[in-house]
C-alpha cells in the first residue's frame, strides 16, 4: 500500500501485492489477517481492479461474520471459537475498529461497482 503511493517504490508494489495475497490466502482466521484483506482491497480499488476489489472486500466482510466481528456488543456467549472473550478494551476496540473499516471498505465498493 504505501509502495502504490510513493513514486520510487512504485515498481515494487506489483511485487508486494503479490506477497500479500498470497500470505492472507494462507493465514489463518486472525484480526491481523482481517487488516491485511482490508488493505489488498483497497490497494486494488486504488489500481482500478474493481473485480478483485469487490471480491476482497466481500472476503473482508464474509470474516467478520465467521469471526463474530457483526455481533460484538451482543451476547457474548455466541461468539465463535475463532476469536474467543477479549481480555482488554483496547482488543474490543481493535475489533470494533477493524468491522467498521470492512463495513466502510464494503460500503465504498457497493457504491462504486452499482
Amino acid at each position: 500500500m504505501a509502495a502504490n503511493g510513493h513514486a520510487g517504490y512504485d515498481q515494487y508494489s506489483q511485487v508486494f501485492y503479490q506477497r500479500a495475497r498470497q500470505y492472507i490466502e494462507a493465514d489463518e482466521m486472525k484480526l491481523p489477517m482481517h487488516q491485511a484483506l482490508c488493505l489488498v482491497a483497497a490497494f486494488e480499488a486504488k489500481r482500478m481492479l474493481f473485480t478483485r476489489a469487490s471480491m476482497s472486500c466481500a472476503k473482508a466482510v464474509r470474516l467478520c461474520q465467521m469471526m463474530g466481528l457483526d455481533r460484538l456488543d451482543g451476547a457474548r456467549d455466541d461468539l465463535p471459537p475463532a476469536l474467543g472473550p477479549h481480555s482488554t478494551w483496547e482488543e474490543l476496540e481493535e475489533r470494533r475498529r477493524v468491522f467498521w473499516g470492512a463495513f466502510a471498505i464494503d460500503s465504498h465498493a457497493s457504491i462504486s461497482t452499482g
